[in-house]
C-alpha cells in the first residue's frame, strides 16, 4: 500500500472473511496501525536511576526498525558533558552507552538522514546522588529475568559497585521487598578494596574520570535468597554507615520469571485421538492442593476477549496493584527539608511561613540532588533513624508577587485517596461460560489424579487447566494443555439455531478430506418422518435432478462452491483458518484456495439453489422466478407494455431491439444471410466461420455426434458417452438426500439439500458421509489404493411454530383416601385450544408424579420461560434446587444423580451469581452498571449463599460483607429500611400506592436475615421488627404486603404473630378446596404477586404451628399447585422460589411414606385410557403419556394410598396476539439499498397504565429465520441507551434488551442492523414481545417481516 498524503497518520483495517460454501462470515478490526514517518524508533531497555559519585552511568537503548525488528549495525552519535563517541548498535539493535565523568544529559541520534523521514534521537537528562563524602554504592542489575522456581527458594550473586572514602570495611545490609512485604533482610560484611569496575571500555562516551585518593572504587559481590513470593518484581535495597554516621545506599529494581508457590501440571495421553477414542488426563500438583479443572473447546475461545482469565499474566497484574511506588507516602519533601537547612545556615528566625501572605516576594527552596534517604523511599521502606540519610545540598529562588497573592505552592500535592485508583484493567473482567468437555474440582493425592476419559465427537481442540490453592504453600497454576479430537475425513453441518415448520431450510454439508488422495464421497441425509428433502425443479435446460453424474468431466450439480484446498493446513488450527472449526457459525474458517478450473465451469446444475441459473424460474426467489406477468418481475409487466423495459413490441422503431433485423439499420441489421452480415454468409456456406453443414464430417461440430469420433462423440444416450451414458442404468435416480462429489486430496466442498421440517421441537439431522468406491466413474488420477472412509454426524435444529405462543395447564393434588370419602372430588378437565389457532400446532400430554416437587426437579434448568441475564433471573437456577435439597435429605430420598444434578446447578448458579457482586459486598441487578447495590437483591443472595453453605462451597468473606452492607442501610425514624439501588418489583416497593411504604422490603430484609441464621446485632433485630408493627395502611388492604409481614414475624418469633396471621386468613378467598388470596384490582395483571402471596402466607403457618393450621396449609397447596406452568415453574423468578420453598416445607413437614397409588387417566376423543402406578421408589419420577386429539375431555381416578400430582398441558400457537391496554408496540423493518443481506429494526414501545412506570421491561426480539444481528449493534444499542436499557442477552435466535423501567406515555426506541446469515425459503415472520417482567401477562406481542427486494 502506497500512502502519499503526508496528513495520514493511521490506519485501521476492516476484514469479512466469508467461509466458502457455507457462507458464514466473520467480520473484525484489526489493530490500528500508524504511518510513521521516522525510519528508526529508540526503545530505552536499561538505565540508572542516579549518577552516582565517581561511578559510572550506564543507559542501554535498543534501536528498531518501524516493524519492531532490531535495527542492526546502526551507526550512532553518543554525546554527554561536551564528549561524543560514535557508536554501533549490536545485532540485537541494542547499544549501550557509559558516561564517566560529569554531564547534565546523554543524547543519542542517528547519523543517516532520509527526505521527508523525520530524524532520531534519545535525550535523557542526569539526576545526581551527594554524598558530603563522595562515598556511593551502584546495584549492577543483570540482564532479562531472574529464575525462578515455584515453591523454591533461589540464590544469587548480586555485583555492587562503590566508591569509599577513607573506608576499607563496611557491613552492608541487604533487604528484598515484593508485593508490598519485606520478603528477606541480611548483613553482610565486606571489604571494600579497589578492584576494576567491569566496564566494555568500547560503550563510553567519556574517559574514564579521575578519582582523587583516599577514594577508590571497585566492586563486591552479595548473596541474596529471593523466597518464590518474590516475583514478578523486587526492589533491592542496600546500605551501610559510615563512622561519621552518613548512610551510603542504593536501590534497584530487579526483573525475576512470575511464579507461584507450587507447581501444578495437566497433561494428556495420548495429545490426539479420534472422536469418541480413549485419552487419560493426568494433574500434579502439591498433595491436598484443590483443583478446579477446566477443559473447553479452543474454538468457542474465538468469542471471548479474556479466554485465560486464570493466567499468570492476569494473576500478577493483580498482586501488582499491592507494589509499593515511588512517591506513595513520600518522606522526601525538599521545601521543607530545604527551609530548615537555609534557616540553619542564615541563623534567622524570621523566615514566614510558606502559607503567609507577603508583598513583593516569594522564596522557594528546592535541590537538584538526591541521596540516601530518597533510596529508602524509592524501595518503600519508612525510615526512623538518627543517622545521617539527608545531605543533599539546597537552592533557593526568590519570586515577586504583587500585594496579597500568596505565590505558588512549591509543596508536593499530597495524593487524594488510594494512590492508584481503580483502572479498567483492575475491573473484574468480563467472564464468558463456553461450552465445556470438564469443569470440576478435585482433592488431588499425593500421587496425582489421574482420569479416564473418551473424547467429545467434536472435531476440535479441546484446552485444558488446572489452577490450585493449597492452604500453606498458595496457588499453581497450570499450563494449558490441549488435546485434538480428529480424523481426517469428516463432516460438520451449518445450520441456523432455529427454523418454523413449514420454511425451507438449505442444510450445507461441508466434507474435509485430509487424506493424501482424492475420495469419491456419497452424503447422505438420513430420511425422518420429522422433514421432507424438497427437490428443486428442472433447470432451464430440462435437465432432471435426479440425473446420474460421473466425476471424470462433471462434478454433481449440487456440490456447490468452489473447493477449498487444505495442502499445508495443520490437522488442526488454533486460529480462524481452522476448517475444523467450522462447529460454530461464528468461527468457522478455512485458508482457501480455488481448485484447477477442469471441472468446476460446469459444476452444479441449473436446478440447484447455488447454481448461477439455478432455482427453477418458477421460485419466486429466482432471479428471473417469479412470472413475468407479475408487475414485480425484474422483468415484469407485459412488453408489449409500453412501460415495459423492453416494452413495444420489437417490431417498433422506437424499441431498443426494435426495427427488423432484416432492416438495415438495426444494431443487428443486414439479415445474417446477408453477405455483409458479421455472422453473414449462410452457414451452408463453407466460407462461413461455422459453415459447412454439421452432417459435413469436416465441420467443427460436424460428424454427428452419435459418431464415435464426434468430439462430444459417441451420442449421449450411448453408455460410453463421458456425460452420459444412458439413463436406463441400473441407477436411473439419484435419491433426494443423497449428493456426490469426487473430493480431492487436501481439498474440503460443500454440499446443499434442501429440507421442509414437518414437526415441531428438536428435529435430529443425522448425515453419513461415506468414501463410496461404488460411485460410477474415475475420482482421480487412476491407481490409487482404494480407502474405506465414513463419518456419521447427528446434530438437532429447534423447529418452532409460527404464530404466537399459548399454554394452558390443569394441576390437581389429590390422596386417595380423601377421593374415598369423599371429601375431595376427582374432576374432568376440557382441554380445548381457541378456534383460530396454526394449524397442527396443538400438542398437548398428561403427567403423574408422586411429589409436590417431582417436575420442578425434572425441570430445574427451564422452571420459567424467561432469560437469566441480570443477577434476580439467575438466582431462579440456584435458590430452588437449595429448598428441594432439604426436602430430599430430610425425608432421606436423596439419589445419587439427584444430589449430582441439584449441587451443578447450585455451583453453576453460584459462580454466575457472583458476576453480579459489586465492590462494597452488595448485588444489583446489573452488577458494577448499576449506581449502587440493591437492597433487595443483597437480602435475596444473603439467604440463598447461607442456606447453601450445607451444600456447596460459599466464600465466608462474601456472606459477612453483604451481611455489614445490609446491617449498614440507614433506616427511619419508624425503623423502616430505607431503600438503596434499584427494586423494580413495585410490590416490593409498596404496591401501587401513590406513598410507597418501606414495610414490604423491610420485611423481606428481615425474613432474609433469619434464614439466612448468621449473626446480626439483636439492635437492627429489634429496629426491623417495630418497623412492621408500626400502623400501615397498606397491611389492610394488602394481602401481599399482610403475608410477608406475617412470616417475618413468625421468624423474629414475635408473640403477635399468629393474631397477623389470623388477619391474613380474614382476607383470604375459600372455595372449600382451595384457599387464596384476591389482590386490589388496579392495573395490570397480578397473577405472580397471587402466588407469592400465597406462598408466604403457606411458609408462616406452616413455621408458625403446622399441626393447627394443616387444613388451611393443604387448601393453599391445592392453589399453588394449580398455578404451575407445564414445567413446574410459575410467572416468575421470586413466586417460583417463594412458591417452591412452600412446598418443600410443606412436604417435609407433612411427609407421611407409604405411597401405593394408582392413578387411572382417560380421554374422550380418543381411545386413550391409561393406569400410571405410584409408589415410594418412583414418587419422583415424572410418567407422562400424550394426548393426540383436541379438543377433549381428561378425567381421572386414584385409588390405593397416597397423594399423587396430576398435570395435563395444552400448547399450541395463535396467528394473531391478544391485545394488550399495558404496552404500545410500534415496529419498522426494512432493507438496505445497497446489501440484500443487510436489513434493518426499529422497535418503539410506550408503557400505557396509569400507575406512572413500569417494572422491570422485557423487549423480546425472535427474528425471520435465518436472521442475526451483529454483536457489535448490539453493544451499540445498550451503550448509547444505558439510562434505560442495562443489558442484551443473545441466544439462538432470541434476543433479549433489559430496560430499567418504561415511564408512562414516554416512548423507548430501540434500532439496530440485522444480517442474512442463512437464506431460508418460504420463510415466517419474526416476532417481537414486550412484556413486564414480573408480570409476564401484562405484554403486548407483534410480528414483523422485511419486505421483499427486487434483484436480490
Amino acid at each position: 500500500m502506497l500512502i502519499g498524503e503526508c496528513d495520514v497518520r493511521f490506519l485501521k483495517v476492516r476484514a469479512t472473511v466469508e467461509e466458502d460454501g457455507t457462507g458464514t462470515k466473520i467480520a473484525g478490526e484489526g489493530a490500528t496501525a500508524k504511518v510513521t514517518r521516522q525510519a528508526i524508533y529508540f526503545e530505552t531497555v536499561y538505565q540508572d536511576t542516579y549518577k552516582k559519585p565517581n561511578l559510572p552511568f550506564t543507559v542501554k537503548v535498543r534501536a528498531t526498525l518501524p516493524d519492531q525488528s532490531s535495527a542492526a549495525g546502526l551507526p550512532i552519535e553518543v554525546c554527554s558533558g561536551g564528549r561524543c563517541a560514535n557508536l554501533k548498535t549490536a545485532d540485537d539493535g541494542l547499544i549501550t552507552a557509559v558516561v564517566s565523568g560529569s554531564a547534565n544529559r546523554i543524547i543519542m541520534s542517528t547519523l543517516n538522514c532520509r527526505v521527508g523521514m523525520k530524524p532520531t534521537s534519545f535525550s535523557s537528562k542526569l539526576q545526581y546522588y551527594y554524598s558530603p563524602s563522595n562515598s556511593s554504592l551502584l546495584i549492577y542489575v543483570p540482564e532479562g529475568r531472574l529464575k525462578c522456581i515455584p515453591g523454591q527458594k533461589t540464590s544469587y550473586d548480586l555485583p555492587v559497585f562503590f566508591s569509599a572514602n577513607n573506608q576499607e570495611k563496611a557491613d552492608l545490609t541487604v533487604q528484598i521487598m515484593s508485593r508490598g512485604k519485606v520478603q528477606m533482610w541480611a548483613i553482610h560484611p565486606v571489604d571494600l578494596h579497589p578492584t576494576p569496575l567491569p566496564i566494555d571500555r568500547s560503550s563510553m562516551v567519556d574517559k574514564p574520570a579521575y578519582v582523587p585518593p583516599p577514594i577508590v572504587t571497585g566492586v563486591v559481590t552479595v548473596p541474596i535468597t529471593l523466597p518464590p513470593t518474590a516475583s514478578p518484581t523486587v526492589q533491592v535495597m542496600v546500605w551501610y554507615t559510615r563512622e561519621d554516621g552518613e548512610v551510603v545506599s542504593d536501590m534497584a529494581q530487579l526483573e525475576v520469571e512470575k511464579c507461584l508457590g507450587f507447581s501444578a501440571n495437566l497433561t494428556w495421553s495420548p495429545t490426539q485421538g479420534e472422536p469418541g477414542g480413549a485419552t487419560t488426563l493426568t494433574v500434579t500438583a502439591e498433595p491436598d492442593a484443590v483443583c478446579s479443572v477446566g477443559v473447553v473447546d479452543k474454538s468457542t475461545e474465538l468469542l471471548n476477549p479474556d479466554p485465560d482469565p486464570v493466567s499468570l499474566d492476569n494473576i500478577f497484574n493483580y498482586l501488582d496493584k499491592f507494589k509499593i511506588r515511588p512517591g506513595v507516602y513520600s518522606q522526601v519533601n525538599d521545601f521543607r527539608y530545604c527551609e530548615k537547612k537555609m534557616r540553619a545556615k542564615k541563623g534567622s528566625e524570621a523566615l514566614v511561613q510558606d502559607d503567609d501572605v507577603r508583598p513583593f516576594r516569594s522564596t522557594y527552596y528546592y535541590s537538584d540532588y538526591v541521596d540516601a534517604l530518597k533510596m529508602f523511599d524509592d524501595s518503600g521502606l519508612y525510615v526512623l533513624t538518627d543517622q545521617i540519610i539527608e545531605t543533599r545540598p539546597c537552592e533557593e529562588d526568590t519570586y515577586n508577587f504583587p500585594w496579597g497573592f500568596k505565590g505558588p505552592s512549591w509543596e508536593r500535592t499530597k495524593p487524594k485517596g488510594h494512590p492508584f485508583g481503580t483502572s479498567e484493567s483492575d475491573k473484574e473482567p468480563r467472564t464468558h461460560f463456553p461450552e465445556t468437555w470438564l469443569w470440576e474440582l478435585f482433592t488431588v493425592p499425593p500421587t496425582g489424579l489421574v482420569r479416564q476419559l473418551r473424547l467429545p465427537g467434536t472435531i476440535t481442540k479441546w484446552v485444558g487447566k488446572a489452577v490450585c490453592a493449597h492452604p500453606e504453600k498458595g496457588v499453581g497454576v497450570s499450563e494449558r494443555a490441549t488435546i485434538t479430537s480428529f480424523t481426517p475425513f469428516f463432516s460438520d453441518l451449518t445450520l441456523p439455531p432455529s427454523v418454523k415448520r413449514g420454511e425451507v431450510l438449505p442444510v450445507k454439508i461441508s466434507v474435509f478430506n485430509y487424506l493424501d488422495q482424492p475420495l469419491p464421497v456419497r452424503v447422505t441425509l438420513k430420511e425422518s418422518p420429522d422433514f421432507e428433502v424438497v427437490e428443486d425443479d428442472l433447470d432451464a435446460g430440462g435437465r432432471s435432478p435426479e440425473r446420474k453424474t460421473t466425476f471424470e468431466d462433471d462434478v454433481d450439480r449440487d456440490v456447490a462452491y468452489k473447493f477449498v484446498n487444505l495442502t499445508g493446513i495443520e490437522p488442526l488450527l488454533s486460529d480462524l483458518n481452522d476448517p475444523a472449526c467450522n462447529n460454530d457459525r461464528e468461527r468457522r474458517m478455512a485458508t482457501e484456495e480455488p481448485r484447477p478450473r477442469r471441472t468446476v465451469n460446469r459444476g452444479r446444475g441449473r436446478d440447484n439453489e447455488n447454481h448461477p441459473r439455478g432455482r427453477g424460474r418458477e421460485d419466486e426467489n429466482h432471479p428471473r422466478g417469479r412470472d413475468r406477468d407479475d408487475e414485480n418481475h425484474p422483468r415484469g409487466r407485459e412488453r408489449e407494455d409500453e412501460n415495459h423495459p423492453r416494452g413495444r413490441g420489437w417490431e417498433d422503431e422506437n424499441h431498443p431491439r426494435g426495427r427488423s433485423q432484416e432492416n438495415e439499420n438495426h444494431p443487428r441489421g443486414r439479415s445474417q444471410r446477408n453477405e455483409n452480415h458479421p455472422r453473414g454468409r449462410g452457414r451452408e456456406d463453407e466460407n462461413h466461420p461455422r459453415g459447412r453443414g454439421w452432417e459435413d464430417e469436416n465441420h467443427p461440430r460436424g460428424r454427428d455426434r452419435d459418431g464415435e469420433n464426434h468430439p462430444r462423440g459417441r451420442g449421449q444416450g450411448n453408455e460410453n458417452h463421458p456425460r452420459r451414458r444412458d439413463r436406463d442404468d441400473e441407477n436411473p435416480t439419484r435419491p433426494k438426500n443423497q449428493r456426490t462429489t469426487c473430493l480431492g486430496a487436501k481439498e474440503k466442498a460443500v454440499l446443499t439439500i434442501l429440507i421442509r421440517p414437518l414437526v415441531l421441537g428438536d428435529v435430529n439431522l443425522t448425515v453419513l458421509a461415506l468414501a463410496d468406491n461404488t460411485i460410477p466413474g474415475q475420482c482421480g488420477g487412476g491407481g490409487e489404493e482404494r480407502v474405506e472412509r465414513s463419518d456419521t454426524l447427528i446434530k438437532s435444529i429447534s423447529v418452532e411454530a409460527e404464530g404466537f405462543k399459548r399454554e394452558i395447564t390443569w394441576n390437581k393434588y389429590a390422596c386417595a383416601e380423601e377421593l374415598a370419602k369423599g371429601d375431595d372430588s376427582a374432576g374432568v378437565w376440557h382441554v380445548a385450544p381457541e378456534e383460530e389457532i396454526v394449524p397442527d400446532s396443538a400438542r398437548g400430554w398428561v403427567t403423574v408424579m408422586g411429589d409436590l416437587l417431582a417436575l420442578p426437579l425434572q425441570n430445574l434448568g427451564s422452571l420459567i420461560r424467561m432469560p437469566y441475564g441480570c443477577g434476580e433471573q439467575n438466582m431462579i437456577n440456584f435458590a430452588p434446587n437449595i429448598y428441594i435439597m432439604q426436602y430430599l435429605k430430610a425425608t432421606r430420598q436423596e439419589t445419587p444423580e439427584t444430589m449430582e444434578k441439584l449441587l451443578g446447578f447450585m455451583r453453576m448458579g453460584y459462580q454466575r451469581e457472583l458476576l453480579f457482586r459489586r465492590q462494597d459486598g452488595s448485588f444489583s441487578i446489573f452488577g458494577s452498571k448499576d449506581s449502587s447495590g440493591s437492597t433487595w437483591l443483597t437480602a435475596f443472595v444473603l439467604k440463598s449463599f447461607a442456606q447453601a453453605r450445607n451444600y456447596i462451597t460459599i466464600d465466608e468473606e462474601i456472606l459477612r460483607r453483604m451481611r455489614n452492607w445490609l446491617v449498614g442501610t440507614a433506616v427511619d425514624k419508624r425503623g423502616c429500611l430505607q431503600s438503596v439501588g434499584v427494586v423494580f418489583s413495585k410490590a416490593l416497593q409498596g404496591g401501587l400506592t401513590s406513598d410507597k411504604s418501606r414495610m414490604p422490603l423491610t420485611a423481606y430484609v428481615l425474613i432474609a436475615i433469619y434464614e439466612s441464621g448468621l449473626d446480626v446485632d439483636n439492635g437492627t433485630r429489634s429496629d426491623l421488627v417495630q418497623c412492621l408493627l408500626s400502623p400501615s395502611k397498606l397491611t389492610k388492604t394488602d394481602p401481599y404486603a399482610l403475608a410477608l409481614k406475617a412470616y417475618a414475624l413468625v421468624l423474629a418469633e414475635y408473640p403477635g404473630a399468629e393474631e397477623v396471621v389470623q388477619e391474613l386468613l380474614r382476607m383470604a378467598t375459600d372455595l372449600g378446596l382451595i384457599l387464596f388470596w384476591k389482590l386490589e384490582e388496579a392495573v395490570g395483571s397480578h397473577h405472580a404477586r397471587t402466588v407469592e402471596t400465597a406462598g408466604y402466607a403457606l411458609l408462616a403457618m406452616v413455621a408458625l404451628n403446622p399441626k393447627k393450621y394443616a387444613g388451611e396449609a393443604k387448601k393453599i397447596v391445592q392453589f399453588v399447585v394449580s398455578e404451575r406452568n407445564g414445567d413446574g415453574g410459575y410467572y416468575s423468578t421470586q413466586d417460583t422460589v417463594v412458591a417452591l420453598q412452600a412446598l418443600a416445607l410443606y412436604e417435609q413437614v407433612f411427609y407421611e411414606g407409604s405411597l401405593d397409588a394408582v392413578v387411572t387417566v382417560t380421554a374422550t376423543a380418543e381411545d386413550f385410557a391409561h393406569a400410571f402406578k405410584v409408589t415410594e421408589a418412583n414418587k419422583l419420577l415424572q410418567q407422562r403419556e400424550t394426548l393426540r386429539v383436541f379438543p377433549t375431555s381428561v378425567s381421572y381416578t386414584v385409588e390405593g394410598r397416597g397423594c399423587v400430582v396430576i398435570q395435563t398441558v395444552l400448547r399450541y400457537n395463535v396467528p394473531e396476539a391478544i391485545p394488550s391496554n399495558a404496552f404500545s408496540l410500534r415496529i419498522n423493518a426494512t432493507n438496505n439499498a445497497k446489501k440484500c443481506a443487510l436489513k434493518h429494526m426499529e422497535i418503539c414501545s410506550a408503557y400505557l397504565l396509569p400507575d406512572g412506570a413500569s417494572n422491570m421491561v422485557g423487549i423480546e426480539i425472535r427474528f425471520v429465520s435465518g436472521f442475526a444481528p451483529p454483536r457489535d449493534e448490539l453493544e451499540r444499542v445498550v451503550r448509547e441507551n444505558g439510562e434505560v436499557l442495562k443489558r442484551y442477552e443473545f441466544k439462538g435466535n432470541r434476543l433479549t434488551f433489559y430496560a430499567s423501567e418504561f415511564v408512562t406515555g414516554k416512548e423507548f426506541c430501540v434500532d439496530f442492523d440485522v444480517v442474512r446469515e442463512v437464506e431460508v425459503k418460504d420463510a415466517k415472520p419474526g416476532i417481537v414481545n414486550v412484556y413486564d417482567y414480573y408480570e409476564p401477562d401484562v405484554a403486548v406481542n407483534k410480528e414483523f417481516e422485511f419486505p421483499p427486494t427486487e434483484g436480490c
